[in-house]
């Protein structure tokens, strides 16, 4: 069956394969070290400097990953404050409080019996009540206005409340697209519903920079500005008043030198 080439190719392959089974096994049965060989009294100089390399560098590895965790978390934080501009449900209302918190209010969420609210702050210029709402690929609509207004009067009716809080809705409308890329955030309803009740509409994207410019700058005038603008539109968008950073960065790019009457003074 076979040709005489062919037997020779087959006795040559077989040799081969031979040889490369015991180099194969030669490797594998070197002796393991038994336990008495690894006690100190039969360890070498080099060994042992070398083991101390080891043991010095896990040190400096196990620091530097305990550090990298650290700043992971850091960094996690530090950029917390971009879910105003895509986030929606629970994760959207935390970064809400973060800015209300950074304008100076005092910002909690709510839960008692059956009455649960997305935000309640308050200041010395007064007391607000709030919900928050992100849509993904459009306004926000009357329902959310709705259930602003019932939590408001659920507000009102319990004890020690003598006074209507003022209404803020919150919107983060088309969520999943660039903010520059957006339409409406609140549905004509909703606008006209805001003016009979005198509702102040919140565009989550519009808190990004001045919140952005509070976590890194102690300016209590600037976070003052910010909450009267709240507390001060009724029935409208509301506006917020250019950060300082921003408003000086754009003067530097059309070559307009920045005085430092430009910039409020930090406090």
């Amino acid at each position: 069956m076979w040709t005489p080439a062919a037997l020779k190719f087959g006795k040559r392959l077989s040799s081969a394969l031979a040889g490369l089974s015991d180099a194969v096994r030669s490797g594998r049965l070197a002796t393991p070290p038994p336990s008495w060989a690894l006690d100190s009294a039969y360890t070498t100089p080099e060994e042992s400097l070398i083991q101390m390399q080891i043991s010095e560098l896990m040190a400096k590895i196990t620091d530097l990953q305990q550090r990298r965790t650290e700043l992971e978390q850091q960094l996690q934080q530090a950029g917390s404050i971009r879910a105003l501009l895509y986030e929606q449900g629970k994760p959207l209302e935390r970064a809400v409080r973060e800015a209300l918190v950074l304008f100076g209010f005092s910002a909690v969420r709510f839960a008692e019996r059956d009455s649960e609210f997305d935000v309640i702050f308050e200041s010395p210029e007064g007391r607000c009540l709030g919900e928050v709402e992100g849509k993904d690929n459009k306004a926000v609509n009357i329902d959310k206005f709705s259930q602003l207004e019932r939590n408001l009067q659920e507000d009102f009716a319990r004890d020690g409340i003598t006074e209507f809080a003022k209404g803020v809705l919150f919107g983060n409308p088309e969520r999943l697209k660039a903010p520059s890329d957006r339409g409406e955030a609140f549905t004509e309803k909703c606008v006209t519903a805001g003016k009979r009740a005198r509702i102040a509409l919140v565009r989550t994207p519009d808190l990004f920079d001045p919140v952005r410019y509070l976590k890194s700058h102690l300016d209590l005038e600037y976070a003052k500005l910010c909450r009267q603008a709240i507390l001060e539109t009724a029935g409208n968008i509301v506006v917020f008043p250019v950060a300082p950073s921003s408003s000086a960065s754009v003067k530097q790019e059309k070559g307009v030198e920045v005085s430092t009457g430009d910039i409020a003074p930090e406090s």
